[in-house]
């Protein structure tokens, strides 16, 4: 109630400047929150004003206070039920229509299972004894077979079968290490793991945001005006960038717990050194560092999981000043 004009004029350009709808273009919910926020702001920064211009001017009028007697809201008169009061459906009943609806449903997906299950075509293997037993059919149906006969035919029959049943084995592993062979197991697409949600939280530190943009078109890529904010130009500039050079930060074993920070952080070093990408992929590079006599192994390895854009900047300059000599 003691405050100057110029102190609420500084106050409301402080909330104002924060509260700005323009801070969250990425986060409509947001937005829509700062846009509310704002309207309340405007409003208390003009009776705040008036109150203090009128207070200053000597005349004693109230801003804030609501009147004495407010009129009464008018209250809608009940309208006559025409006809007879439609029927209210009790708890009990509609727990027992929606048990009944989620079985009907379970019932009707078990009968579509089991008619997918019946008309699956299934592939069956002639057994070997079903072979022996249809092969000495003849035999045995001839008068003329003795036993003897019979017992060597078949000890003939089972010792084919095993070697078919052998030679088909023999060749599913073959076919099946063929298949590894013509498909090796792929790597992930790097720039799919840059999703909105992951990169919105870095819209709260407009000044990296800066920094990593002018990374981007320091090593050739687009990401629109220099404006602070990851908006649709810088994200796709990010996933190209992750598309190209992803691997290499994983080869290399640096942030591959976090690959969206991983991105972003290369991002803002290629700033400052535009060639980090052949220098990490170098083997004096890893000669130099895993030989680092101040730092042990842990630490290097914490250092690349979770170094900023600063350590590794300087990591770099110490290594292009003194990679002779670690």
């Amino acid at each position: 109630m003691s405050a100057s004009i110029e102190e609420v004029e500084q106050a409301y350009s402080e909330l104002a400047e924060a509260w700005r709808p323009e801070n969250y273009q990425n986060l409509p919910r947001f937005k829509r929150k700062a846009e509310l926020k704002l309207e309340e702001i405007n409003d208390a920064y003009k009776r705040i004003r008036s109150y203090l211009l009128l207070k200053a001017s000597g005349e004693n009028q109230k801003v804030f206070d609501l009147p004495a007697n407010p009129s009464p809201e008018p209250v809608a008169e009940p309208q006559p039920n025409e006809g007879k009061e439609p029927k209210k459906i009790s708890t009990s009943s509609q727990r027992k229509i929606r048990m009944m609806g989620m079985i009907t449903v379970a019932a009707a997906l078990g009968v579509l299972m089991l008619y997918l299950i019946s008309n699956h075509p299934r592939t069956t293997t002639p057994q070997p004894q079903t072979i022996a037993a249809e092969k000495q059919k003849p035999a045995q149906d001839g008068a003329s077979a003795s036993p003897q006969a019979a017992a060597d035919h078949l000890k003939k029959e089972s010792k084919s079968n095993s070697a078919k049943t052998f030679s088909a084995e023999k060749q599913t592993l073959s076919a099946k290490k063929a298949t590894q062979k013509i498909n090796p197991q792929k790597r992930p697409d790097y720039d799919s793991l840059l999703t909105q949600e992951a990169l919105s939280r870095y819209n709260r530190d407009p000044v990296r945001v800066k920094s990593i943009q002018n990374g981007l078109i320091t090593v050739g890529y687009n990401p629109g005006p220099i404006d602070g904010v990851i908006g649709p130009l810088t994200t796709r500039a990010l996933k190209q960038f992750a598309k190209d050079r992803g691997r290499l930060i994983a080869d290399g074993d640096f942030f591959t717990t976090d690959l969206t920070g991983g991105i972003l952080v290369f991002g803002e070093v290629s700033a400052k050194h535009p060639d980090w990408d052949q220098i990490i992929s170098s083997k004096d590079f890893a000669y130099w560092l895993n030989n680092q006599a101040v730092m042990s192994a842990g630490q290097i390895k914490k250092l690349k999981k979770f170094a900023t854009a600063r350590q590794i900047i300087e990591m770099l300059d110490l290594y292009k000043s003194d990679k002779k000599t670690p």
